[in-house]
């Protein structure tokens, strides 16, 4: 009986339990809501009334996001340091005497307008020029054209060189240019010229600047004659050169299927077609040499080489074959061909 008795108060003391609980939030919330429009009422003053102090926040306050490039696992720290002091544009040197010795990582951001514009490179033990090509992601050709002075062979450790910041052309201001008049001379956007040379906003146009034009193709500054060409290249392979020129300034060569076929010249692998007929070709192997000139091997059997090595004058680079439009009783000869020079083995 004492047990029933009880129940009813149980379940009063339970109701005024939660009666207060619900008072005490709605007050909780009044006063929440009395808060937020006293301090939209006076965002002006302090808590205690008074003006608020307020402190400008400096750039050197605020701590930099170094997470952003030194979290790229194949960036060093030094790299990762010289590619956000680029992107910053502080490694634009204002003049040849002011150069920045880089250390720029083999550009794995890509190529970002924005660019300071032209920077000197100074050549460090084992560079070669396609692999300083290929560290900035621009092309050989790129690199030969803004020094032309410079030959592979013949890089030494400190030697500078002139390093665009996108596939281009240098070229040195005049006195009495205008941005407007070079970019209709090489048929650019004079924005385009601005995007990829920054220094031009605080230093503007001056004589002796140095300026990357974006989207030119070089010139090929290849000597022309053929005496020019015999000191260039070597003879390719052995055999029977017919010495007829066809095609595109082409000659034969003729020999046993398997001979040794090397580079005419040091140059940058740029184009290998290890299977198919390729308009007559068969297997060929292109290569980019340092002056512009490209030289084509053609009608291979076995390709040693692959696009983007970098090989010396006289290395091998493939076998004889009669792969391709061959004719005669085993077709096995070397199609040489050269653009942009002339080919010293036509007779």
């Amino acid at each position: 009986m004492r047990s029933i008795s009880t129940a009813p108060t149980i379940a009063k003391n339970i109701r005024e339990s939660k009666a207060l609980v619900g008072k005490a939030l709605f007050l909780l919330c009044v006063a929440v809501l009395q808060g937020i429009l006293w301090y939209g009422a006076d965002s002006r003053k302090g808590i205690l009334g008074g003006p608020v102090e307020t402190k400008k926040v400096l750039a050197a306050d605020i701590a930099p996001p170094r997470a952003v490039l030194s979290d790229i696992p194949f960036l060093r720290e030094e790299e990762a340091r010289d590619a956000a002091l680029a992107m910053q544009g502080q490694l634009l040197p204002s003049s040849a005497e002011e150069s920045a010795t880089l250390r720029a990582p083999g550009n794995p951001l890509g190529v970002l307008a924005g660019s300071p514009g032209v920077v000197i490179y100074h050549v460090k033990k084992g560079d070669t020029l396609s692999g300083i090509a290929n560290r900035f992601g621009i092309s050989l050709r790129t690199v030969t054209a803004a020094n032309p002075e410079v030959r592979a062979r013949a890089l030494h450790i400190g030697q500078s060189l002139y390093i665009l910041p996108v596939a281009g052309v240098v070229y040195t201001a005049l006195p009495g240019d205008t941005l407007e008049g070079i970019a209709k001379k090489f048929g650019v956007a004079a924005d385009a010229i601005r995007q990829y040379n920054r220094t031009l906003e605080n230093e503007g146009l001056r004589p002796g600047m140095k300026l990357a034009i974006p989207g030119v193709v070089p010139e090929v500054k290849a000597g022309r004659s053929y005496a020019e060409a015999r000191r260039y290249f070597i003879q390719p392979t052995q055999g029977l050169n017919w010495g007829k020129r066809h095609s595109r300034n082409a000659v034969d060569i003729a020999n046993a299927c398997g001979t040794e076929v090397d580079a005419a010249a040091e140059g940058l692998v740029v184009d290998v077609g290890r299977k198919g007929w390729n308009s007559g070709y068969g297997h060929y192997v292109t290569i980019e040499h340092p002056n512009g000139a490209k030289t084509k091997y053609a009608h291979l059997g076995e390709i040693v080489v692959a696009i983007g090595d970098y090989v010396a004058q006289g290395q091998k680079i493939a076998e004889m074959g009669n792969t391709g439009n061959v004719h005669g009783p085993t077709g096995c000869h070397l199609h040489f061909e050269v653009y942009g020079m002339a080919n010293p083995f036509v007779r």
